[in-house]
């Protein structure tokens, strides 16, 4: 997440400073588009791990209270609601076909704490070991849950994108009724 603010900032500063914005140079174009896609990917998986601690670790977890502190709401909720804001005020379009991002970046995952647990012996998430059988059930359904957060964030972006073309299209009919009216007492005062 910080990776993403910085780069913002560092591109608006750029922007600001220079007389032309960002030059089109081949390396900041596909940095633009790792920006692009490391937003997308925010966007659904900050939902997915809200909706995977809170509807799958909190129930079964021996102690659920100690989900309940400053530092668990503050990454499993308020991520979630800073990223809803900066997506309904940014101009970043979402696009559907980018959703195989979420899910390369949840297979490496998947490998991670595979190799992770061959160091250590010890699982992160119990949904994880694969020794259990059940495991397989609770992996299809946090897969489904990839796709579902994709599919909403996605939704999402084309309400707001669908919003903004409303919005512009009303003040552009506004601005060319105010200047017919002008034109129009123009035309009569002559």
């Amino acid at each position: 997440l910080l990776f993403y603010f910085f780069s913002v900032s560092t591109f608006s500063i750029i922007t600001l400073i220079s007389k032309n914005g960002i030059p089109a140079l081949k390396f900041l174009n596909y940095y633009r588009g790792l920006i692009w896609i490391v937003f997308q990917c925010e966007c659904s998986l900050s939902l997915l791990v809200d909706l995977t601690v809170w509807l799958i670790l909190v129930p079964f977890a021996s102690n659920p209270v100690k989900f309940l502190n400053y530092t668990s709401v503050s990454m499993h909720i308020l991520n979630f609601l800073f990223l809803c804001i900066d997506l309904s005020l940014n101009s970043i379009p979402i696009h559907f076909h980018w959703g195989v991002f979420v899910i390369i970046l949840a297979l490496t995952y998947m490998a991670f704490s595979w190799f992770y647990y061959s160091e250590t012996s010890k699982w992160d998430y119990f949904f994880m070991d694969t020794s259990k059988p059940i495991n397989a059930i609770w992996l299809a359904l946090v897969f489904g849950l990839h796709l579902v957060s994709w599919t909403f964030m996605y939704k999402m972006a084309q309400r707001k994108e669908a919003y903004h073309d409303k919005k512009m299209r009303k003040t552009q009919t506004e601005s060319m009724s105010i200047n017919d009216n002008k034109d129009v007492g123009l035309l009569q005062d002559e």
